[in-house]
């Protein structure tokens, strides 16, 4: 991973992605749809609070005024894209799986039930589930087709910037270097 990411995730050693750590049923009543619920909100709320902190932040120095304003709300909106865009990937492959693991379902009793492999206290055909297998597939669309989409749009849109950036950062170290 390149060392500013490495850098940045540091400081939040102290925060774990892994919501497995403790058990959610030893805190309070749950399953798996409501882990289900939480990794799939979470991230939402997270980008929604970046969001947020941009808005109040740009306001501020929109009021403040000065001779580079507009440097400073490019700053700060391109470091609020990128602190977001490695929120959504790093809790990508999480919520993936937990999206996933929806639909997976064991059959092994051979007498036409069958359980959710993730908690087995669920059955397949239960409403409440059938309620949460409709949400896992427009969360599906939304995480797992939505973010990769929209990245590919997003690189697609400015290919040309990005290929400008690309050939001047290797000019740059080319003459670093003495060539």
């Amino acid at each position: 991973l390149p060392p500013l990411f490495i850098s940045f995730w540091e400081n939040f050693g102290f925060l774990s992605l892994e919501l497995s750590f403790l058990p959610l049923n030893c805190v309070f009543d749950s399953n798996f749809h409501d882990r289900l619920v939480l990794t799939t909100v979470a991230p939402v709320v997270v980008v929604g609070g970046i969001f947020l902190t941009w808005a109040v932040m740009r306001q501020q120095i929109l009021l403040k005024g000065g001779t580079d304003v507009r440097a400073s709300v490019a700053s700060l909106t391109s470091k609020s894209i990128r602190l977001s865009v490695m929120v959504l990937f790093t809790v990508f492959p999480m919520v993936s799986t937990a999206i996933f693991q929806t639909f997976q379902y064991d059959y092994r009793l051979n007498d036409g039930s069958a359980y959710l492999r993730a908690d087995y206290s669920i059955e397949k055909h239960q409403a409440a589930h059938q309620g949460y297998v409709v949400y896992a597939s427009v969360m599906c669309l939304l995480y797992c087709f939505g973010i990769p989409a929209a990245s590919w749009v997003a690189l697609r849109v400015k290919r040309d910037r990005i290929h400008e950036f690309v050939v001047l950062s290797e000019s740059i170290a080319t003459m670093e270097k003495g060539g």
